[in-house]
């Protein structure tokens, strides 16, 4: 089963534990993409049986691009790979490492998404994720459309 959980949420960083099944990431993460709302997107792109759906995250060294892609069973395959150096085009960039997992089922994942981010959403490092102070304010842009996705993952998930 694919599972995301976040920990050590400051202002601009986060510890984001992605599990593969066999394989166990700890990734350092940065507020150069909004990883919150993108992984959202990932759910919801799954819940709508859409083919494919990638985001990218970076911790400031390395670019990771996450993407699930619909297998003919309806379940997913999710790959992470790991990109370098994060400041080069992609044409300067070496893909370094790679992982799967198969059999990723939208709604499970879905959920346990959701429950993730609702869990952090009103933490202080998520409030305060992008640097950008009118941004941030807990009725800031960034936060109201956080918000709205996470909440869309919800009405996804009701049905």
């Amino acid at each position: 089963m694919l599972e995301i959980t976040f920990s050590e949420i400051a202002d601009g960083w986060a510890v984001m534990a992605l599990d593969l099944g066999r394989t166990r990431l700890s990734l350092h993460l940065s507020w150069e993409t909004e990883l919150f709302s993108d992984l959202a997107d990932l759910a919801l792109a799954m819940l709508k049986s859409q083919p494919t759906q990638m985001l990218e995250f970076t911790n400031e060294h390395e670019l990771f691009k996450m993407t699930g892609m619909r297998q003919s069973d309806g379940l997913y395959l999710v790959r992470a790979d790991q990109w370098e150096p994060y400041f080069d085009s992609m044409q300067g960039r070496t893909m370094t490492e790679s992982w799967e997992l198969a059999g990723v089922e939208p709604w499970q994942f879905g959920f346990q998404l959701w429950s993730e981010l609702a869990r952090v959403k009103s933490m202080p490092g998520v409030l305060h994720w992008r640097n950008d102070e009118e941004g941030c304010l807990p009725e800031g842009r960034f936060n109201k459309a956080r918000n709205a996705k996470i909440a869309e993952l919800e009405q996804a998930l009701m049905g």
